[in-house]
């Protein structure tokens, strides 16, 4: 079952049995098993094998997805047919496209048991950028959208950088969609595993972009992810307030009210009511 309280989501090899113990035993609230780029195309039934012997054995409280090979690939029928009988709480789909999307969903409505899968899509591409919300409308089963800096920044030739500048529009459009929609954004994984420095300045500009939770390549990445994407003492203080002052009776037939200097109104509470949700999901969990 999905569950958009997500701050982690942890990718590794389907093919590396060792690798996929440690990933449930991680810190990430979810796992990602790759079967597209990170195995070699030798080794694409591999995968699917070890993780089916592997899902097939063990359980887990986390949520786990698998990315199967994109639409036009030779791998993406036994891909889709393998993972939908595996226990999952969704697919995330590479390169993705209106098209793409619309096909997964109508290859989904054929097969049996599927109707708790949900669909990620992931931007990887000028064009899937430019038709995000088409992407979105694709398929109801989407629940959240990835964004892959990676290959965008390939596909739209321009230099990949630590400080990220060239991917803040993409950020800014995956973020303001997602949050029209109301489904989940992911942000993509920083590869420098070894620079935290790094690693928080990125996640803080994801978050300042609409991201609520973010990819990892490295499970050493997922405390500082968690820590970062998990509401602060002080916001759950200012959030607090902010409702508890908005129940008062002089203030409850007011279309707005000043609170520490600064106006209050019906978006800023439904933020702050957000933001206690979030916070006491991941105090109880």
């Amino acid at each position: 079952m999905f569950n958009t309280f997500i701050r982690s989501l942890l990718y590794v090899p389907g093919d590396k049995e060792h690798m996929l113990e440690k990933a449930l035993l991680s810190k990430g609230d979810g796992v990602i098993i790759d079967w597209e780029d990170a195995i070699a195309p030798k080794c694409k039934e591999i995968a699917r094998n070890v993780t089916k012997e592997f899902l097939e054995h063990h359980t887990t409280g986390k949520m786990v997805f698998i990315r199967i090979n994109d639409t036009a690939s030779p791998q993406y029928p036994e891909d889709l047919r393998l993972a939908v009988q595996l226990p999952i709480a969704g697919i995330v789909v590479p390169k993705a496209s209106p098209e793409g999307l619309a096909q997964v969903d109508r290859d989904l409505a054929e097969m049996d048991n599927t109707q708790d899968l949900v669909l990620i899509p992931l931007i990887e591409s000028a064009y899937g950028l430019v038709h995000l919300e088409q992407v979105i409308a694709a398929s109801v089963r989407i629940a959240a959208v990835q964004f892959g800096a990676e290959d965008y920044t390939r596909d739209m030739e321009i230099t990949r950088t630590k400080t990220g500048e060239e991917v803040l529009a993409a950020r800014q459009r995956i973020g303001l969609v997602c949050q029209s929609g109301k489904i989940l954004a992911i942000d993509t994984p920083f590869v420098d595993f070894r620079d935290s420095e790094g690693l928080n300045h990125d996640i803080w500009t994801a978050k300042q972009a609409g991201m609520k939770a973010k990819t990892a390549i490295h499970p050493g990445q997922l405390e500082q992810i968690n820590r970062e994407l998990t509401p602060s003492e002080e916001e759950i203080a200012i959030a607090q307030q902010i409702v508890q002052t908005a129940q008062l009776p002089e203030n409850i037939a007011l279309g707005a009210f000043s609170l520490n200097g600064k106006m209050v109104d019906a978006p800023v509470i439904h933020r702050a009511k957000r933001l206690l949700e979030r916070a006491n999901y991941f105090e109880r969990n």
